[in-house]
């Protein structure tokens, strides 16, 4: 996997944590094993945060991939979904499909299949809400995600901390980590 494509999209979900009113706690391009990259959000989450904010958050890595290269949109990070979550998605558009499906990936921990087929049979309103203001937060945000690039690529983990002192341009405050 590209990390530079990695690095984009981790900070397109880093983008909309923000946006959200939701700080992380780490940012990482260090591989798992069930994932190329991710972004550990403070626990638990703020009261204020919304399940559309969950969404938003998981839309915003793929929006950030489609901004750097339309042809690499189609490599999304966790489009890992069960026989069943698959027949339930055939009706959808393939966008649908592919952004319910890294929705399912995500909430794996606590949801079976029968509840992976009603999200994605209900909810398609509220996933293409999601995806407008992913699209939103990462184009008003794209400027600081291409200042974070590059400092995600060099230390390869970061707190959020220090992402913002990137931001601020205080590149010294990186060397304490």
């Amino acid at each position: 996997m590209n990390t530079v494509l990695v690095a984009v999209h981790e900070l397109g979900h880093w983008l909309a944590q923000i946006a959200c009113g939701w700080p992380i706690d780490l940012v990482t391009i260090v591989p798992s094993a069930s994932a190329a990259g991710c972004v550990f959000p403070t626990y638990p989450p703020p009261a204020h945060v919304t399940r559309l904010d969950h969404l938003v958050i998981l839309e915003a890595g793929d929006v950030a991939q489609r901004l750097l290269t339309p042809a690499m949109a189609a490599l999304a990070d966790s489009a890992r979904a069960t026989d069943a979550t698959v027949t339930a998605l055939a009706s959808l558009p393939p966008a649908d499909r592919q952004f319910i499906s890294e929705v399912m990936a995500y909430r794996a921990h606590d949801a079976d299949e029968e509840k992976a087929a009603k999200l994605a049979a209900g909810d398609t309103d509220l996933l293409r809400q999601a995806r407008i203001r992913a699209w939103e937060v990462v184009d008003v945000g794209w400027p600081q995600l291409l200042i974070a690039v590059p400092v995600l690529l060099a230390r390869r983990t970061l707190t959020g901390a220090q992402l913002e002192a990137a931001l601020r341009g205080q590149a010294g405050g990186l060397d304490h980590a």
